[in-house]
């Protein structure tokens, strides 16, 4: 059979991504777990509602301002889809 070898290769390629979605852990989870295995603690900072949404609007804020000038830098004109939401601020 022609392509034996390239077939399983793939098939493996397959088989280790599909494992490697079955791993569902966060950024906070690999963290902590990091610190454990090197002796250290960790305590992450506790935050209000309030405080999370206000962290959250400056973090996209930031985000569209660094997408903007990459944009303008670049010479791309972005487009504005009419459904999403604009933040003000």
């Amino acid at each position: 059979m022609a392509g034996g070898g390239s077939m399983q290769s793939m098939n493996t390629v397959i088989k280790n991504n599909r494992n490697l979605l079955k791993k569902n852990r966060t950024f906070l989870k690999n963290k902590k777990d990091l610190f454990k295995e090197s002796g250290g603690e960790v305590e992450f900072k506790k935050l209000s509602k309030v405080e999370l949404e206000v962290l959250k609007l400056k973090i996209r804020k930031k985000i569209r301002k660094e997408s903007i000038k990459n944009n303008i830098s670049l010479g791309v004109i972005p487009h504005r889809n009419p459904k999403t939401p604009q933040y003000v601020g």
